[in-house]
């Protein structure tokens, strides 16, 4: 019986194709067959990476309208085959994505302030740096150091709200 073709989509150089058929999605360079993953090895759909359950990965290029229009033919085959896996992918990468957005980035932003404000605390209680204590140089680093202070207070739920109104925008 041949196989059925969904979908077929070229990279602009030309250099890689991506053929979504009736028995999984199979990647060509320049022609040749590349990597293949079966409908039923398929574990994760990531953002513009396939990954099978052999570790396997599959990633389509950034940036034209055919890799979104092959992810959303892609998401719908594999959710009607395997509707488990897919729901249960969906459900894995929202909650990586809420970790990075709403633990490591805000941790990371924090920390950073955190550490140059035990920098200043250290500079302002320890005899050692008494004589650069007044320093111009060190005036300044003060001030930045309550600017970024008040912008990271200010700008984390800011770019929480982008993040997830750009994230609600890329599903609809």
């Amino acid at each position: 019986m041949p196989k059925e073709v969904y979908a077929q989509f070229g990279h602009v150089l030309g250099a890689y194709q991506w053929i979504v058929d009736s028995d999984g999605i199979n990647q060509f360079h320049h022609g040749h067959p590349e990597k293949s993953i079966l409908w039923g090895e398929l574990e994760r759909f990531q953002g513009k990476r396939l990954i099978s359950v052999h570790n396997l990965k599959i990633e389509f290029f950034k940036g034209s309208k055919g890799p979104r229009e092959l992810k959303k033919i892609i998401l719908r085959e594999w959710s009607r085959r395997f509707p488990e896996k897919a729901a249960a992918s969906q459900r894995r990468n929202e909650t990586d994505f809420k970790k990075a957005v709403f633990v490591y980035y805000p941790a990371f932003t924090l920390l950073v302030l955190a550490a140059l404000w035990a920098l200043l605390l250290c500079m302002e209680f320890i005899p050692a740096f008494a004589a650069i204590r007044n320093q111009p140089d060190i005036i300044k680093i003060r001030h930045d150091a309550f600017i970024c202070t008040i912008l990271s207070l200010v700008g984390l739920p800011i770019f929480w709200v982008f993040v997830i109104w750009l994230h609600r925008k890329e599903d609809a």
